[in-house]
């Protein structure tokens, strides 16, 4: 008996792929060095302790979006968590994107955002950037003006440039999008601004972020978005509703985590060991980091 072969339609290729190498520094993973404090991972144990494994968590993972709302200043119903960003985006393209829509991406970017389009059957128009890796605004204006793309990504600080798009920029490519903007921020912490700050009065923008790096909890598989009004916070139809695993919902822990981590992160140093260097993941293993 023969099996049937996969189907191939959206015309990916190969998979994406990044080696999980055995090295004190993955730079091409870009996973943080440092474990969070042992007294936040002491206090997560403790919690995990009180999870009923019984039962399904709550799909709605209220009490997690309150606690990651409280953190960045916005509403409960503002913030749309899934396990991992990258899940997040493809939620994101399954809702507004798919057949017979265009997504837009400048090249070169995080080759995700093209990937997961084509997971989800959304046409991919290509900008590219200028020499220096900036937005040429001239460009931009051309791909949403021909493609007309129901998302437009962009990602701040910029996989795998690192630069930091400014705020007019941002807000000059709302201006032009024809439908969301969802600005990346899985490095925001090493923005001297945030798209967050362009919320409200109806914008369209979409602001996707994760815990993954500067927080230390690539294995939580954490991502988060925020908007003023996404239809896969409210709508039961615009999403299959994506359960986030039980142990990070564990919403006090990860909120206490706010504060505590993030002034230990800036205090700590990296501990090279006494008697050779770290071993570093060549950041030319993969062309652009990958993250969720």
């Amino acid at each position: 008996m023969s099996l049937i072969p996969p189907s191939d339609e959206q015309g990916l290729g190969q998979g994406y792929h990044s080696p999980q190498v055995d090295v004190d520094v993955r730079l091409n993973t870009n996973e943080s060095p440092l474990p969070p404090p042992a007294a936040w991972v002491e206090e997560l144990q403790a919690e995990v302790g009180r999870i009923p494994f019984h039962r399904y968590p709550d799909r709605d993972a209220t009490e997690l979006r309150a606690a990651i709302g409280d953190l960045h200043g916005v509403e409960p119903g503002q913030v749309f968590c899934a396990n991992g960003s990258n899940e997040v985006l493809q939620t994101l393209l399954l809702t507004y994107g798919g057949p017979g829509r265009t997504a837009a991406v400048f090249e070169p970017t995080y080759a995700l955002h093209g990937h997961i389009c084509r997971l989800t059957r959304t046409a991919v128009a290509e900008g590219e950037r200028n020499d220096d890796f900036t937005l040429d605004l001239v460009e931009v204006k051309r791909v949403l003006s021909e493609h007309r793309p129901a998302v437009t990504f962009l990602c701040s600080p910029n996989n795998p440039t690192g630069r930091v798009e400014p705020r007019d920029v941002v807000a000059h490519v709302l201006e032009l999008a024809p439908g969301l903007v969802v600005v990346d921020e899985a490095y925001g912490q090493f923005a001297a601004w945030s798209a967050l700050s362009l919320m409200g009065e109806g914008r369209p923008v979409v602001v996707v972020r994760t815990f993954s790096k500067t927080w230390s909890m690539a294995a939580a598989r954490l991502g988060d978005a925020f908007a003023d009004d996404l239809a896969v916070v409210h709508d039961d139809r615009a999403h299959r509703r994506l359960r986030v695993r039980a142990v990070v919902c564990c919403a006090r822990e990860l909120q206490r985590a706010a504060d505590a981590h993030a002034s230990c992160c800036t205090s700590r140093r990296y501990e090279r060991g006494r008697s050779s260097k770290p071993k570093i993941a060549d950041a030319a293993t993969s062309r652009r980091a990958p993250r969720s």
